[in-house]
């Protein structure tokens, strides 16, 4: 899931992570960016009005100065008082043979905190997949922790044609990275889905809340799915 159960609880927080695992999530996607004083907090935008109404930037805070802010009340009374998280605490309710998918938002200045991170924490490299939309920030957390999954984010395609997709698996291949994780508008097919994993590459999707786009990817083959409601999604494909 997607930010954790992000429909249902505030994005990227403690409650939203202890309610995907609880909607029987496999996995948990989040978004890490790095403090004034190195730390990685999780967080999807790199300021934060959207959750806390404050006009405070993350690189320019220390994790201390963050955690003052109440980042779940805007999503209602029963969250007040949540806080934004570090990576160590999210890490830290990762079930055992579940996984989760650690987003960079930056470049590869962010790895060296990410390693510290990990090499705190008690999670098992292989629990870890980082993913992220610059290449140069998952090549080097693939050199950085080579038994983390890496993976390469792929936004919604302007233009679609065999030769995007050619250039794509060249550049991830010489990057020795693990996955790409395309946007779910992507024209993800069987002979697709199947040309990327005999590249050696998983796939996965992203945000997937429609059944029927659910069920078109599994078929396709991809490895995963990220979304926003996994209980819902789960009854929707089961009924």
């Amino acid at each position: 899931m997607r930010r954790g159960a992000s429909h249902d609880a505030p994005e990227n927080t403690l409650a939203s992570a202890r309610l995907a695992w609880a909607q029987g999530a496999d996995a948990l996607e989040l978004d890490v960016h790095r403090t004034k004083d190195g730390e990685l907090v999780v967080a999807h935008d790199e300021d934060l009005p959207h959750v806390a109404g404050a006009p405070r930037r993350i690189d320019a805070s220390t994790l201390a100065e963050l955690q003052g802010f109440d980042v779940g009340r805007w999503k209602g009374a029963a969250f007040a008082g949540e806080k934004i998280p570090y990576l160590g605490e999210m890490l830290a309710t990762v079930p055992a043979r579940h996984r989760v998918f650690t987003e960079i938002k930056g470049g590869p200045e962010v790895v060296t905190a990410l390693v510290r991170a990990v090499a705190r924490s008690e999670i098992p490299n292989e629990q870890i997949v980082v993913i992220t939309f610059d290449r140069l920030a998952a090549r080097a957390a693939k050199q950085a922790l080579p038994r983390c999954e890496a993976g390469w984010i792929i936004d919604a395609p302007r233009t679609w044609h065999e030769g995007a997709l050619a250039a794509m698996l060249r550049m991830a291949t010489d990057l020795r990275l693990d996955a790409l994780d395309f946007e779910s508008s992507w024209p993800l097919d069987t002979a697709l889905v199947q040309q990327i994993h005999q590249f050696g590459f998983k796939v996965y999707a992203w945000t997937v809340d429609d059944p029927e786009v659910a069920c078109r990817l599994a078929a396709a083959g991809v490895d995963g799915v990220t979304m926003n409601r996994p209980a819902w999604l789960r009854e929707q494909l089961a009924g």
